[in-house]
C-alpha cells in the first residue's frame, strides 16, 4: 500500500471516530490487553499528531511494562512521517524527545530517520545535546557514527569521562574509528577505567593510531584483571609488532585460560590476520593450521616445537625457540639439544647453545648440584 493511500486512510479513521476511541481505551480501560491491542491499533491508523501521547503512555510510571512495550512498536510506526521534508524542522524537537526511549531497535530507526533529513547537522546538534538520559546521550553517539564526521570529535571528548560506561565506550570506539591522534592521551587513561568492556574499547581504539607511546602503554596494562583485556592488548601488539612484548605475551600464552580467551577472539579473524599474529609469537601457522585446523590451542607448546623443528622459515624457528626457553618445560634441555643437532641455519645454532648452557645451570643450581667439568 503506497504512503498515500495509508495516509488517506488514517484521515478516514480520523474523521470516524477510531483513533479517538483507541486513546479513551487507554486512558480509561483496567483491561491490560485491551490496551496493548489498543496502543498496536493506534500504531496502524495513528497520525504524527499521536506520538506524543504514545510517549506520555510509555513514560506514565504506573503502565503495564507489555503496554509499554507496545507504545514502542507504535512509535517505531509512526516516526517516519515526523521528518517529512515539509514538516521535518516543526517536528525535530518531538523528534529528539523520543530517543529518550530506552530501546535499541527505535534508537537505530530513529538515528536513520534523523541522518536521512535535509536539516542542517548544526541545526540538529543544539538539540541533541539537550538528551541528558543514558539513553539519550547514547544516542547522539550513535547519530555521530552515522553522520561520520571527524570534526565532531571534539564534541566526544566530553563523553570519554561520561559516567555511564556504555556511553564511554561508545566514545572511545568512535575516536578510534576516526583515527584521532589527539584522543591518544584520553584513550590512555581509559586503559585503567573500571569497566571491562570501556578498556576494550580504548585498546582497540589504540590499534587504530600512530603513536610511539601507544605500545609502552599497552605493556603497561598486560596484567589486566580481565583476560579479554589481555588478549586484545596481545593483539594490538602484534599489529605493532612490538617485538620487545613477545615475551611477557609467551608467558600469558602458559596460562590455559589465556589460550581460551584467545582462541575465542582468533575465531572471528581470518586466515591471513591469524598467520600474522602466530607469526609475531613464533609460530607457523601453515604447519598447525595444515594438521589441527582452528579447533584449540591447547597444544600449544607442542605448536612451538613443531615449529622450531620443522618450519621453512628461519625467522620463525628462531622465535619458536626462543618461546620455548621461556616456557622452561621440564624437557627442554633435550629438547634443545635435539633441535641443536639438526638446525640447519648457523645463528639459530647460535642461539640454542647458551640457552641450553643457561637453563641447565639454572636447574643445577635449583637443586643444589654443581656441576663438574
Amino acid at each position: 500500500m503506497s504512503y498515500l493511500k495509508k495516509a488517506q486512510l488514517k484521515v478516514l479513521f480520523e474523521l470516524l471516530g477510531i483513533q479517538k476511541e483507541l486513546r479513551t481505551c487507554l486512558r480509561e480501560s483496567p483491561n491490560v490487553i485491551k490496551r496493548e491491542h489498543a496502543v498496536l491499533k493506534l500504531g496502524k491508523v495513528g497520525m504524527v499528531e499521536d506520538v506524543p501521547f504514545l510517549l506520555d503512555v510509555f513514560n506514565d510510571p504506573e503502565e503495564d511494562p507489555k503496554v509499554k512495550q507496545c507504545c514502542v512498536e507504535s512509535i517505531y510506526a509512526l516516526a517516519e512521517p515526523l521528518l517529512k521534508a515539509e514538516t521535518a524542522y516543526a517536528n525535530l524537537g518531538l523528534l529528539i524527545k523520543l530517543f529518550e526511549v530506552p530501546n535499541a531497535k527505535l534508537r537505530d530507526h530513529l538515528s536513520r530517520l534523523l541522518v536521512a533529513t535535509p536539516i542542517p547537522v548544526t541545526d540538529i546538534i543544539p538539540h541533541l545535546l539537550r538528551l541528558q538520559s543514558d539513553t539519550g546521550r547514547e544516542s547522539i553517539l550513535t547519530i555521530f557514527r552515522l553522520w561520520d564526521d571527524p570534526y565532531l570529535a571534539q564534541i566526544v571528548y566530553d563523553y570519554m569521562d561520561d559516567l555511564h560506561p556504555k556511553v564511554r565506550r561508545l566514545a572511545a570506539q568512535l575516536l578510534g574509528h576516526w583515527q584521532d591522534e589527539k584522543a591518544v592521551f584520553m584513550l590512555f587513561k581509559k586503559l585503567s577505567d573500571p569497566d571491562e568492556s570501556v578498556r576494550i574499547a580504548a585498546v582497540e581504539a589504540l590499534t587504530q593510531l600512530k603513536n610511539p607511546a601507544i605500545k609502552s602503554q599497552l605493556i603497561k596494562y598486560m596484567h589486566d584483571p580481565s583476560l579479554q583485556v589481555e588478549v586484545k592488548i596481545s593483539w594490538a601488539l602484534a599489529v605493532f609488532d612490538d617485538q620487545a612484548a613477545i615475551p611477557k605475551i609467551i608467558e600469558k600464552m602458559k596460562n590455559s585460560e589465556f589460550r581460551k580467551a584467545l582462541l575465542l577472539h582468533l575465531s572471528d579473524k581470518n586466515r591471513e590476520q591469524v598467520s600474522v599474529y602466530f607469526s609475531y609469537v613464533g609460530l607457523d601457522y601453515r604447519i598447525i593450521f595444515d594438521r589441527f585446523g582452528k579447533g584449540s590451542l591447547d597444544g600449544l607448546y607442542e605448536f612451538f616445537v613443531m615449529t622450531a623443528k620443522e618450519s621453512q622459515d628461519p625467522m620463525l624457528r628462531k622465535k619458536a625457540i626462543q618461546a620455548l626457553v621461556i616456557w622452561k618445560d621440564k624437557n627442554l634441555i633435550s629438547l634443545l639439544e635435539e633441535i641443536s643437532n639438526s638446525e640447519p641455519d648457523s645463528v639459530n645454532r647460535a642461539l640454542v647453545c647458551p640457552s641450553i648452557y643457561i637453563y641447565g645451570s639454572l636447574v643445577l643450581m635449583k637443586n643444589k648440584r654443581v656441576p663438574w667439568f
